[in-house]
């Protein structure tokens, strides 16, 4: 201590620290290791409880993203149609069908190629068969 102002050195302080908390009863890291063998309790088995939960979160995640890229694959491999101003686009009073949205696609930018003024669009025929041959907006 400084008698001047009454104040401890920093080296003094920590001491003192260190004796406060061994008569308020912590334990070092030494002594806590050996009574949990005492107690039957294993190192570290919260961390393993909680890897265990984060490694089935992940896995449910994993599965949420590969069912919907295989629903996408799905749709995107179905029938298409191109609607051309809103209307669908028709050959002998039919619906033209194609067999894939990349198809449908590849179809509506060469009918905008000829002509940009169109508004071309395209939709899965299952949106056709609930709206008929009219696109909603």
């Amino acid at each position: 201590m400084t008698a001047a102002h009454g104040l401890q050195s920093t080296k003094d302080y920590g001491n003192e620290a260190e004796k406060r908390a061994k008569q308020r009863g912590k334990f070092s890291r030494a002594s806590t290791k050996k009574k949990m063998k005492e107690l039957g309790i294993e190192e570290g088995f919260q961390d393993r409880e909680k890897r265990a939960f984060k490694r089935k979160e992940h896995e449910a995640e994993w599965k949420r993203d590969q069912e919907i890229e295989r629903r996408k694959k799905q749709t995107d491999s179905e029938e298409h149609h191109v609607y051309i101003n809103g209307k669908v686009w028709k050959k002998d009073g039919k619906p033209v069908a194609f067999n894939g949205k990349r198809h449908a696609n590849s179809a509506g930018v060469s009918i905008q190629k000829k002509d940009p003024k169109k508004d071309v669009r395209i939709a899965h025929h299952s949106y056709t068969k609930k709206h008929g041959g009219v696109l909603k907006k």
